[in-house]
């Protein structure tokens, strides 16, 4: 029973985000559910990895270019698998 919000369940300073995320806001963003999963993973042995980067752009074909904002980044969990 976990939230996911872009504005709440950030950790107050000090706080452990991870900690705070898992046991008392259970509420935040793919950052703090990312970096649980991997947490998790890793106590259990499997190999696993927070991966981050831009799930989409605004595309400006004037200029043939792409143009990012923090709106647009992201982070999921990656973890390896046999193949």
């Amino acid at each position: 029973h976990f939230t996911y919000s872009r504005n709440k369940g950030v950790a107050p300073a000090g706080d452990l985000p991870l900690q705070t995320f898992l046991l008392r806001t259970k509420c935040g963003f793919c950052q703090h559910i990312a970096g649980a999963l991997v947490l998790l993973l890793r106590m259990k042995g499997i190999p696993a990895r927070v991966g981050t980067g831009y799930f989409s752009g605004t595309a400006d074909e004037k200029r043939q270019t792409f143009f990012f904002n923090s709106t647009t980044g992201h982070a999921w969990a990656e973890v390896l698998t046999d193949a």
